[in-house]
């Protein structure tokens, strides 16, 4: 399947003493594609500097009062400035599992950050801290973290969505789920139960409403990805994924209980079912 796609790339160096920075060595490839409702960040970082925060930072086109949404265990959760907050001794940024982002609007967007740390929200940006620097508001026991902060060459790869809708009903904890094993991981190409392009989320845009997204994950065979769904309303529902994908009905140990793969499930009041996504045109 081919797709049509937008990148972009922007490169340069950042020296300044005064703020502890040796030198900043920073290229980042911003990428677009037909279809698909993310923008994607992939960034290289060289940095030689001392405990000094390096930020990826968003400018929303809309009022969102200043709090921040940041995914916790089954849900979001809304909080105010980080500033001056410690958390293990990681100053200044709330912690979050899979995204971030704020709502305001009727709108929300978020970022979708793959493993990286803390994320804020200063001066009406968003930001994403790309590298680790454990600082405490203690100065005596900065020392305590001395070695741990992150140098030298560095990726960081997220990928920025949006919703016409808040955080209760955006869906961002399985649009995170599903960049978490995709959004940046090379798998093998080829037709059958095989993936071409990692980048190909056809699950989260159409799940319907009563239906849950709980899990996306490689093959434990590495040939292809495996998701899982649940009906949570005791209501009958149909699944049906969009850019071609295909859906091969598995046990719990990803081994296929159907003959052929189909375009659509219908699943009974709260039934779990499991599939691999087969994509039929490549």
């Amino acid at each position: 399947m081919k797709r049509l796609s937008q990148q972009l790339v922007f490169e340069g160096v950042y020296t300044e003493k005064s703020r502890r920075v040796e030198r900043l060595a920073w290229q980042m490839r911003v990428t677009l594609r037909e279809d698909e409702p993310l923008v994607r960040f992939d960034t290289l970082l060289d940095w030689q500097g001392e405990q000094t925060k390096i930020y990826a930072s968003f400018t929303p086109a809309f009022d969102h009062g200043g709090d921040i949404f940041t995914e916790v265990p089954f849900g979001a959760m809304k909080r105010g400035s980080a500033e001056g907050v410690e958390m293990l001794g990681y100053c200044d940024d709330w912690q979050s599992i899979g995204f971030a982002g704020v709502e305001g609007d009727g709108m929300s967007v978020a970022v979708l950050k793959g493993g990286l740390p803390g994320a804020n929200v200063r001066n009406g940006d968003l930001r994403i801290a790309l590298l680790r620097a454990m600082r405490t508001q203690m100065p005596d026991f900065d020392s305590l973290y001395r070695g741990t902060a992150d140098r030298g060459e560095h990726r960081a790869a997220f990928a920025l969505a949006c919703a016409p809708a808040g955080f209760a009903d955006g869906r961002y904890s399985e649009r995170s789920a599903a960049y978490g094993v995709l959004g940046h991981t090379e798998l093998p190409a080829g037709g059958g139960a095989g993936i071409a392009d990692a980048s190909l989320l056809p699950f989260f845009p159409v799940v319907p409403p009563g239906l849950r997204l709980s899990a996306v994950k490689r093959a434990e065979d590495g040939s292809g990805i495996v998701i899982r769904l649940w009906e949570s309303e005791g209501k009958p529902a149909v699944f049906k994924p969009d850019g071609g994908a295909k859906l091969l009905h598995c046990d719990t140990l990803e081994r296929p209980t159907a003959g052929a793969a189909v375009s659509e499930y219908a699943f009974r009041p709260f039934e779990i079912a499991t599939f691999r996504v087969v994509f039929s045109d490549i």
